[in-house]
């Protein structure tokens, strides 16, 4: 019982006798508009939930669907950041410049674990 923009630019009420519009088809399209409205407040108000979480400090706050231990790497709360502290530990005593590696499958697979 959605209600979209162009419905509502093609409503016409029929006239009623004494030059007015029937009160039966004003009532459906205003309970129309007043179903549309709520549920547009309902997922306006659930995106500004969503916008403020990943706005926050805490990655975990973010509500991700799947396996929450399937984090990246790089952050700290993640299960696998021993491997990037790790890594970094060793090209650091290395001395040596290494590249930026960007991560895709390619890259994953050669460097031994796929992310």
């Amino acid at each position: 019982m959605t209600l979209t923009l162009e419905q509502v630019r093609q409503t016409r009420f029929h006239l009623a006798r004494r030059n007015g519009y029937e009160p039966v088809d004003v009532d459906n399209f205003v309970d129309k508009v007043e179903a549309t409205l709520s549920q547009l407040s309902e997922e306006n108000q659930t995106l500004k939930q969503q916008v403020e979480a990943l706005g926050s400090s805490e990655p975990s706050s973010i509500f991700v669907p799947g396996d929450p231990g399937a984090t990246d790497p790089v952050c700290p709360k993640s299960p696998d950041h021993a491997l990037i502290d790790t890594t970094l530990a060793e090209a650091e005593k290395s001395g040596k410049e290494h590249p930026l590696v960007f991560r895709d499958p390619k890259n994953s697979a050669r460097l031994g674990r796929a992310f």
